[in-house]
C-alpha cells in the first residue's frame, strides 16, 4: 500500500479497521489525499494517486452523473451535504482503469483531529446489485407475460414449458451467481471480525481481577454493534458493556468509535466515576457524529451500562444510558435502573447522568448486559423474553459458578429461539466478587 507521513494517531483503531478492507477507502485533508487501502489502488486509475494534489470524485467520474447534472457541480452538493451532517451516504458513478461506468454507493464520514477537517470516504461497487436487481425484475416480468399467455392459448402448453425450463434454468444460475457474491461479502466480514475482536481487551484478562466470571458475547451478523470493554488500574476496575446503534458492519464501526472514547476518557484523562464517563462519552459522541437535534440527521449512538468497583473499600459505583444493573445476593435480587437516555443527542442531552453508589460484599454476583437477550422471539409463545424471565433465570442459577452458567443462558436462549432467527446482537457479563 502507497502512504504519505500523517499523524493519525486519534484515529488509528478507525484505519486499522478498513486498511485491510476490500472497499476502496481513502482519507482526504483540505481536499488532500492522504491516505488510501489497496483496494482503492486496484480499482480506480491503477492506483497512481502520488501527484493528484487536491482530490475528488469528480477526477475519476464521467462528465455527467446519471441524473444529467455536471459530476462537479453534483460533487460539491453532496460533499456540503455530508460536512453539514458529517455522516452521508449517497451513489456515484466512476470510471475503472478500462475507462468503464460502474456503480459505487459512497459513504462519507467527517472527523476532526487537533482542529484539522479529516474526510473518509468509502467505496462500496454496487453495479452488480444494480444488474442482478434489474435482471430479476426483467425475469419477473417475463414469467408473468408467459403466464398469461398459457391462460389465452392451450394449445401452447408444450413450447410454453420449455420456455419455462428456460427461464428456470436462469433463475437457477442467477441464484448460484448470488450465491458466490454473498460468500465473498460474508468472507470480508468475517476478517472484520477479527479486526473487532482484536481491539476489545482480551476476555481472559479478567480472570487477574475475578476468579469466577463469564461473557456471553453472540454477534447478530458475525461483526456486532454490541461491545464489552474493561479497565484496571490498582485496586480500581471499570467494566462497561454497550450497544451501538445498528448492528453488523454499522454498528461495528459505532463499537470502535466508543472503544476508542472509552480508552481516551478512563486511561488517558484518568476518569473512572461512571456518570463523568458517560457525560464525556455523550459529547464525544454528540461532537464526532456533529448532531444538532436538526430533522434528517443522523441518530447514531449508544445505550451502555458502566461499573467502577473499588475492591479496596468493597464498593461499586454504577452508571447506565438505558440499560440496567442486577445484583444478586444470598439469592436476592437487586436492580439499578439506567437513566431513560442514550448516548447520542435528544431533547434532555444537557442532563447529567445519575451515579449509583453501593456497598458490595464477598459472593455478590454482578450482570451487566445488553437488550439483544431481553428482546429474543420465542418459537412457542412468538413473544420477547423480557426482563422478568431474565431475572429468574439468573436467580434459578445463582447455585452454579459463573462459566457454568454461561452455558445454562446459552443453552435457555437456544431452546427459546427454536428455529427463529436472531433478531439482535447479544452480550452479557457475569463477574461474582
Amino acid at each position: 500500500m502507497k502512504t504519505k507521513q500523517y499523524d493519525m494517531r486519534d484515529f488509528k483503531v478507525i484505519w486499522q479497521f478498513f486498511e485491510k478492507s476490500e472497499n476502496p477507502t481513502f482519507i482526504i485533508e483540505n481536499e488532500a489525499l492522504v491516505k488510501w487501502n489497496d483496494a482503492a489502488s486496484r480499482i480506480l486509475k491503477n492506483g497512481d494517486f502520488e501527484n493528484t494534489g487536491k482530490f475528488s470524485l469528480t477526477s475519476l467520474s464521467p462528465e455527467l452523473q446519471p441524473c444529467g447534472t455536471k459530476s462537479a457541480e453534483k460533487e460539491k452538493e453532496l460533499i456540503k451535504i455530508a460536512a453539514k451532517n458529517n455522516f452521508y451516504r449517497f451513489e456515484w458513478v466512476l470510471k475503472n482503469p478500462g475507462n468503464e461506468d460502474f456503480f459505487v454507493e459512497v459513504t462519507t464520514c467527517f472527523l476532526i483531529n487537533k482542529g484539522k477537517t479529516i474526510l473518509y470516504l468509502i467505496l462500496r461497487d454496487i453495479t452488480l446489485e444494480k444488474q442482478n436487481i434489474n435482471l430479476l425484475e426483467s425475469l419477473r416480468a417475463d414469467i408473468m407475460l408467459k403466464n398469461e399467455e398459457i391462460e389465452i392459448q392451450r394449445e401452447e402448453i408444450k413450447s410454453q414449458k420449455e420456455k419455462n425450463e428456460m427461464q428456470r434454468d436462469l433463475a437457477e444460475k442467477q441464484r448460484d451467481e448470488i450465491s458466490a457474491q454473498k460468500k465473498a461479502l460474508t468472507d470480508s466480514i468475517r476478517y472484520a471480525s477479527r479486526i473487532q475482536s482484536a481491539f476489545q481487551p482480551e476476555s481472559k484478562s479478567l480472570c487477574k481481577i475475578f476468579s469466577n466470571y463469564f461473557i456471553l458475547n453472540k454477534p447478530k451478523d458475525v461483526v456486532s454493534g454490541d461491545f464489552y470493554w474493561f479497565f484496571t488500574k490498582e485496586d480500581k476496575t471499570v467494566v462497561a458493556v454497550a450497544d451501538s446503534t445498528g448492528h453488523g458492519v454499522p454498528g461495528a464501526f459505532m463499537s470502535l468509535l466508543g472503544m476508542e472514547f472509552l480508552e481516551e476518557t478512563v486511561v488517558d484523562l484518568g476518569i473512572t466515576q461512571p456518570d463523568k464517563i458517560l457525560d464525556n462519552l455523550r459529547d464525544h459522541i454528540i461532537k464526532s457524529m456533529g448532531q444538532t437535534g436538526k430533522i434528517g440527521e443522523t441518530h447514531d449512538g449508544m445505550d451502555i451500562g458502566l461499573i467502577s468497583i473499588d475492591m479496596a473499600n468493597y464498593s461499586l459505583q454504577y452508571a447506565g444510558a438505558w440499560h440496567p444493573l442486577l445484583l444478586i445476593r444470598n439469592n436476592n435480587i437487586i436492580e439499578i435502573k439506567g437513566d431513560r437516555m442514550p448516548l447520542g443527542y435528544q431533547m434532555r442531552t444537557n442532563k447529567p447522568f445519575t451515579n449509583h453508589v453501593l456497598q458490595i460484599k464477598p459472593n455478590d454476583s454482578i450482570y451487566l448486559f445488553t437488550d439483544g437477550y431481553l428482546d429474543q422471539f420465542g418459537w412457542r409463545t412468538g413473544k420477547k423474553f423480557y426482563m422478568h424471565n431474565f431475572r429468574e433465570l439468573l436467580l434459578s442459577i445463582q447455585n452454579v459458578p459463573m462459566k457454568a452458567q454461561k452455558i445454562l443462558l446459552e443453552n435457555n436462549l437456544k431452546n427459546w429461539m427454536g428455529d427463529l432467527e436472531q433478531v439482535d446482537d447479544i452480550m452479557v457479563i457475569g463477574l461474582q466478587i
